[in-house]
This record gives structure tokens, sequence and C-alpha cells, in this order.
């Protein structure tokens, strides 16, 4: 049981009184929590906020927080996620802003600055941290530390100076609090080298499938229903309807960040005929590199990032929550025969360990609302045909990222999705029917950037270049390209 105290001031101005509701609850134990008590206690005698608030000292939450709290600072040395977890239930219902101070590894951590009812909570703000690691060993062992004792505890070497540091950061987002001035933990956090001192500040995005602020919308029919629009190309040349120049600063700003963000680490291939630019994509299984290759190393930067988003988006359900759990059999009238698709032989599913399993109409599966073009309805699709990271045990085919595509409309990404179709299904008719399919001379396009592109791959790679015409009956252009090494 959580007890919340009340805790009013009344003051006397002339004959008058006045309830001032304007608490900070400093929460914890510790040399943290001493140094921001005793800073802010000396803010409260000498600052322009004198008189302004009240400042109540609790161990922990579980001893009770002033329900009169402007906010409470939740501070700990030793990183405890349940410590956060109770406070995220309490202040949450209590509707209290709270912001967070603790030490991980010799490094402080302050932030992020969480307002009820509003997403990114603290326990988004450690998954991205956590998944962004930049080293793997290090993102795994500190995992295992919190699966075995549910604590990383402080290395007490950390130097004292360290934690000053870090209590003039939490005072001064007091102080922001205090004067409706932008605070710089909403949605961030600093970290803080407890040796060096240096300090950064890192944004990280809320995490749609959290437990605690998520509450992303349930699947239905009707969200699934698509009325196509206009939307018109930006240029003669691009099927495009956004540039992504247009798009640089939301990319790296919102997605890109080397401690907390979506999309992490960036290299350069300087030994790639072009401009080779690798972004890694955090998750659960592994990173995963996104690559951008063009002529200018900005233009790959970018190019990486949406592909990163892209592969991000495909993996599994983040707009909305799978309703139905049922078999084929009961929902044949509304739902996509999964047959259709393409299945296995009966020979590969009886393989020794064969990762997938036949096809049972009768077994129920996830299902997530789909659009076909062709009926003109919403329709139901195995949840493991749609996201391709959503299907481990019980799968009866391995799903890729064929028809994924990203667009700055939902008709240009619908656009792209069929171009990636048609591609695939060109090239993998030519592959498994050994098509005899006609071989194109670059040259003759006498296109000068497409020659002097063959040229480079041929100087750095040491690359032959084959093209050969694989369109297909729908017309749409398709070229499969064949580099050869010279020898």
């Amino acid at each position: 049981m959580f007890i919340l105290h009340m805790m009013d001031v009344v003051i006397r101005l002339r004959g008058e009184e006045f309830c001032v509701h304007e608490v900070v609850a400093v929460i914890g134990k510790g040399r943290l929590a001493d140094l921001v008590y005793k800073e802010l206690s000396e803010l409260s005698e000498l600052s322009e906020l004198s008189g302004s608030y009240q400042l109540i000292r609790r161990k922990g939450i579980k001893s009770g927080i002033p329900r009169a709290a402007k906010i409470c600072l939740v501070l700990n040395e030793e990183y405890r996620p349940s410590d956060h977890l109770e406070a995220e239930k309490v202040l949450r219902q209590a509707g209290i802003p709270w912001l967070s101070g603790t030490v991980v590894n010799n490094e402080g951590i302050v932030g992020p600055l969480v307002r009820p009812g509003n997403p990114g909570c603290s326990h988004c703000a450690d998954m991205r941290r956590l998944m962004a690691e930049r080293n793997r060993d290090i993102s795994v062992d500190l995992q295992m530390s919190l699966m075995n004792d549910e604590v990383i505890k402080q290395d007490r070497a950390a130097s004292r100076w360290g934690l000053i540091q870090m209590s003039c950061l939490i005072c001064a987002e007091v102080r922001r609090v205090f004067q409706g001035a932008p605070t710089h933990t909403e949605g961030r956090m600093y970290f803080v080298d407890l040796n060096s001192l240096n300090s950064s500040l890192h944004s990280f995005l809320p995490d749609p499938l959290c437990e605690i602020c998520g509450g992303i919308p349930i699947d239905t029919s009707e969200a699934a229903r698509i009325s196509l629009n206009p939307s018109p190309k930006i240029g003669s040349d691009t099927y495009r309807c956004r540039s992504m120049e247009g798009l640089a600063e939301t990319l790296l700003k919102d997605y890109w960040d080397d401690r907390t963000g979506l999309l992490n680490t960036k290299t350069t291939d300087p030994l790639s005929p072009f401009c080779d630019v690798l972004v890694s994509l955090p998750s659960v299984l592994g990173n995963e590199l996104t690559a951008g290759r063009s002529h200018s190393y900005k233009h790959s930067e970018f190019t990486a990032v949406l592909e990163g988003l892209e592969r991000y988006c495909g993996m599994t359900p983040r707009g909305k929550r799978a309703g139905i759990y049922d078999s084929y059999q009961n929902l044949a009238d509304k739902a996509l025969n999964p047959v259709t698709v393409g299945l296995y032989s009966a020979e590969q599913y009886a393989l020794p360990d064969f990762p997938f399993e036949p096809f049972d109409a009768c077994a129920p599966m996830k299902w997530v609302w789909g659009y076909s073009f062709m009926q003109d309805r919403p329709i139901l699709v195995p949840e493991q045909l749609a996201y391709y990271s959503t299907g481990f045990g019980g799968s009866f085919v391995a799903e890729g990222s064929n028809g994924c595509a990203l667009g700055g409309s939902l008709e240009e990404a619908i656009f792209y999705g069929m171009l990636e179709v048609v591609e695939r299904d060109s090239f993998l008719l030519t592959w498994y029917a050994q098509l005899p399919v006609p071989r194109l001379d670059p040259y003759s396009a006498h296109d000068s950037e497409l020659l002097l592109m063959i040229q480079r791959l041929e100087a750095v790679a040491g690359y032959e270049l084959f093209l050969f015409n694989t369109t297909m009956e729908n017309g749409i252009p398709s070229i499969w390209h064949w580099p050869k090494t010279r020898i």
C-alpha cells in the first residue's frame, strides 16, 4: 500500500491565508540524494525562488509521497528498475511529474523528466538506452545482472565530484520547472562520466509497445480501409512526393543517437566504389546494419536512416495490437488463405530440425487487418506474413521484407511496395525458371552519369557489370545486374 501525504503549505499575507501547492520531494538515500537535498535547501533560502516551495525528504516511494508535490526527484546510486517502476505506478496515478537520477557502471544518468499522461516514461528510456548500447557484450552483461540480482550496484570508487555534477543538473531542472521554462530532460537523458565529468544530453523516442505509457489501439477492419488520394510528385524525374533533403533535419534529430537512438552508430566504408554509410538498427536479436549508397556521404546517411526506419516498421506491429487469435477454418470468409502465399514441400517440413511447421487450417494464430484492392475490402492476414520478426515457434513459412516500403505519403509507400514486389518476383521467376533474358548494353543509354558509375565500379572494385532485362508480363521495367569479378 502506498500513502499519499497531504503537505499543503499555508502562509499569511495581509491577513489572508493562501495555500501554496509548491512542494519538492526528494526520494532516495545515499550521497546523490543528500547532495540534491542540500543544494535545493540553499536554493530555497538564497535564490529568486525563495519561499516558493517546501522541501520534503523521503527514503523511498513506499515511505509515502506528498500529494501536493510539484515535482518528485527519485534518486539512487544503485540502478534498480523496480524503483522506477514503482515510481511510475504511484506518481502516474497521483499525476505528479518526476525526475530520476541514478548511476550505472560509474556513469551518472539524469532523466527523463516524466509527466504523467505523456508518452515517454522511464521504462522507455531504459529500454532505448540498453538496446542502443554500442558494446553488445556490455548490454548483455547489464541485462543479465538485472535478471539475476535486480540491481546494478554503484562502483564505490565513483568520484564525489561526479555526483556533484549530477546534483547541479538535477537542481537546474527543478529551477526550470518552477520558472515555467523549457526543461532539458523531457524526452532526454543526461549521461555524466563520474570521473571525467564529461556530460552529454541524449534524446529518446517513446516505445509504442511500452507497458506503462504505450497504449496502442486494437487493430480493426475499419482502420484498415484505404481511400487513395492524389499525391503529386515533386518533379518530373522522381516518383517521390517529398524530398529526402526536406527530411534531413528530422531524420537525424529524431531517429539517430549513438546512446539512446532508435538507430545508433554510423560508419563509412572508404573502400566502397561509392559513398557507403552504414547505420545500426538495435534489436533484441542483435544489431542489424542498414546501408545507404550514393554519390555523397550526406545523401547516403539519409538513405541508411530511411532504410533502418523501413525495417523497424516491418519487423513487428507498433501502431496497433492484433485483436484476433483464431483458426483460418473459422475465419475463411474474411481472411487470406495462407496456402495461396506458397508453402514448403512435405519433404522439407519432415526434415530434422526444420524450423517451420506444416500449415494447419484448424490451428489458431494471430491475424491483422489488411486491405485487398482486388476484393475492395479489408481482409485478415496472418501476422507472421505481415511482419518478419513475429514468427518464432509455430510458423509455417519464413517471412522477409518483401513488399515493405517507406513513403512520404500512404500512396507513395504503396507504390514503392508494389515496385519491390515486382522486382523480386521478376528475379525469382528468372532464377527458378531459368528464363533466357536479353542482355542490355548500358552504353546504348548515352547517360554520362551511368557510364561514370560503371567505370568507377570496374576501376575501384574490379567488377565487370552485366545487365539483363527481366521485365515480366506486367510491363514494369525490371533489371537484373550481375557483377563479375575480373581475373
